[in-house]
C-alpha cells in the first residue's frame, strides 16, 4: 500500500512540474483561441446588454426544459409501474 502512495506521490509531482512549465503558454493558446467572444472594449453598456441577452436566451429555454421533465417524470413512471408488476 505504502509504494502505492509513494507511485501516486510521484505521479501528483510530476503532474504539477508539467504544469508548472506548460501552463502559461497552454492559457495564452486558450485564450488567443478564444479570443473572438470577449467583448471589447468592456463597458457598462455592453454588460448590459449582455446580462439582458442571457436572461432572455434562459427565458426562452424554459418551455423546452419543461416539455423535458414532463417526459422524464413520464419516464420514471412507467418504469416504476413496469417494475413493480
Amino acid at each position: 500500500m505504502a509504494s502505492k502512495l509513494i507511485q501516486a506521490q510521484s505521479k501528483a509531482c510530476e503532474a504539477s512540474k508539467f504544469v508548472a512549465k506548460h501552463g502559461t503558454s497552454y492559457y495564452r493558446q486558450l485564450h488567443e483561441k478564444n479570443k473572438h467572444f470577449i467583448q471589447e472594449p468592456a463597458t457598462v453598456d455592453k454588460c448590459q446588454e449582455l446580462s439582458k441577452q442571457l436572461l432572455y436566451t434562459r427565458l426562452a429555454s424554459i418551455p423546452k426544459r419543461c416539455e423535458t421533465f414532463w417526459k422524464e417524470l413520464d419516464y420514471a413512471k412507467n418504469y416504476g409501474r413496469t417494475e413493480a408488476i
